[in-house]
């Protein structure tokens, strides 16, 4: 046993995905096993998060936060320039 993470995820791959199915092509098998896995990852309880599902757990610990924006983080190099377009200014070093 080298990792049990590891050896128990490929186990109930193995189990519950691998021997359960046919796959007619590559394709299929593509598909059946995405479905597989997104199953697993987002409706399949766990016990290690007191058996509730990944996303229950996620929405449990914190509350999403809103997405980062740019508003303030530039500001134009020299606002009392009429016309002035440049937002940003840099200096190159040689």
């Amino acid at each position: 046993m080298q990792n049990g993470r590891v050896e128990s995820f490929q186990g109930k791959f193995r189990d519950e995905c691998l021997n359960v199915s046919w796959f007619g092509n590559l394709f299929e098998a593509r598909v059946k096993v995405e479905t597989w896995r997104q199953q697993y990852n987002q409706e399949r309880p766990h016990s290690s998060l007191g058996y509730r599902t990944p996303e229950a757990f996620a929405a449990q610990v914190a509350p999403p936060a809103s997405p980062p924006t740019l508003a303030g983080l530039f500001k134009p190099e020299d606002a009392s320039r009429e016309g002035s377009t440049n937002l940003v200014s840099a200096s190159v070093r040689t």
